[in-house]
């Protein structure tokens, strides 16, 4: 394979890029799409079928957001000893079976806390933690854009993974999707990571981002990666806005992202029509995803955080107001465009506020406040729906929003590593 060489002329591609779309294959069969986006899809078959609540199963996608926090940290600290690659792959097999083994599922909700507590607990390796690690390992000038369209696959997975569901549901039944999905985590996302992902440029004696061959002062370079250690971040006002600001969003944004069909019918739209309109969320997450890492290279990124977060505000006072045909589209594209730029943002943030020393373990920790907000927003959610309270909570959410964007523009200019190397 030819590797971009700009020293020397060479135009071949940069093996960076081959990363990228192996990271888009990835993310698009990794837990966010296993679970999140996929459980939008399975939530109503399994209401339909065992008579449980919506709050009930609300409370199933809480104990997976509890199995993602206790192990994020754990994650992101193994990600950082032993390599993005060495968590990914093992990660990527457990959370196939797993999703499997859903598929015998049986009358007592007790299985499914089971299943959803394992898929949070197996499957945190195969989150954006992992990705985000590998492809800032391979690009500095253009992390934006790579950051963006490698993480797009979450947008690729939500936007196929409704169809899929419908299709196989249609001709199996609701437990045939289950292994359908499985299989198809096994057989794509861990055959391409397994062939294509490599840790750092460094491992094939490349610079960054494409620009040559890595000499004996790159290679003495990279053996001081600079960053803050977990206790010098957390002493600083930086790391606790995060935490709040992303606890919050992952209540007023994520949250709601599983429930999302039972949403849309709620607001008016057919239930035949609810797995077309949801699809477009997948394209949603894409482009904001792509245009947020675009962005974050030339714009300061709180600004572009907060340019993000109108989208899901406006969204939701059309969902109180009622929407169906193309303002439900509407509403939908402008909420999956901020759930695209979500981890984008977070990622970014942590590489440029913290640095890469630590990157894993002090992403895993924000992310975790995250998933404890995505657990709170789902049962809420659920909770709001089986009580005809949507619009109330809705309105809460908008000024949950508010209050994370004021955090982000509260963050400050980026930390100076330089500074640091210098001492």
């Amino acid at each position: 394979m030819q590797v971009a060489n700009s020293n020397s002329g060479n135009m071949g591609i940069f093996y960076g890029w081959y990363v990228v779309m192996a990271s888009v294959v990835g993310t698009a069969m990794g837990w966010a799409v296993a679970v999140i986006f996929s459980f939008s899809s399975f939530a109503p078959l399994l209401h339909n079928e065992f008579g449980w609540s919506f709050t009930s199963i609300g409370f199933a996608m809480a104990l997976f957001g509890w199995g993602i926090v206790i192990t994020s940290p754990i994650v992101g600290w193994l990600i950082d000893k032993y390599g993005p690659r060495g968590v990914l792959l093992p990660s990527i097999f457990l959370l196939g079976l797993v999703v499997c083994s859903m598929s015998m599922l049986n009358t007592s909700i007790i299985s499914l806390y089971i299943g959803m507590s394992l898929m949070g607990v197996f499957g945190a390796g195969t989150g954006v933690a992992s990705y985000s690690k590998i492809l800032l390992g391979w690009f500095d000038k253009k992390r934006g854009l790579a950051l963006g369209i490698g993480l797009s696959g979450v947008g690729v997975g939500a936007f196929l993974a409704p169809l899929f569901i419908e299709a196989v549901t249609d001709a199996y039944g609701w437990r045939g999707a289950y292994i359908g999905l499985g299989c198809s985590i096994w057989i794509i996302s861990g055959s391409v990571c397994y062939i294509f992902l490599k840790n750092s440029s460094s491992e094939m004696g490349q610079k960054m981002d494409g620009a040559g061959r890595l000499t004996p002062q790159d290679e003495e370079h990279l053996a001081k990666i600079t960053g803050l250690s977990l206790k010098e971040a957390t002493s600083k006002h930086i790391f606790w806005l995060l935490i709040a600001s992303f606890f919050v969003l992952g209540i007023t944004m994520s949250g709601v992202v599983v429930h999302m069909k039972q949403l849309l019918m709620v607001s008016g739209v057919a239930a035949v029509d609810a797995a077309r309109v949801l699809s477009m969320l997948g394209i949603a997450v894409i482009l904001g995803r792509v245009l947020a890492g675009y962005l974050m290279d030339r714009v300061f990124a709180p600004y572009v955080a907060v340019m993000f977060f109108l989208g899901p505000m406006i969204g939701y006072f059309m969902f109180i107001q009622g929407v169906t045909g193309f303002d439900a589209t509407v509403a939908i594209f402008l909420f999956g465009v901020a759930v695209g730029a979500e981890f984008d943002i977070l990622s970014f943030f942590t590489s440029k506020y913290f640095g890469m020393k630590n990157f894993g373990v002090l992403f895993g920790w924000i992310f975790a406040s995250f998933q404890i907000g995505q657990s709170l927003g789902a049962y809420l959610t659920g909770y709001a729906i089986d009580n005809e309270k949507l619009s109330t909570l809705l309105t809460v959410y908008t000024g949950g929003i508010i209050f994370a964007c004021g955090c982000f523009l509260l963050l400050g200019p980026y930390t100076d590593f330089t500074k640091n190397e210098s001492k």
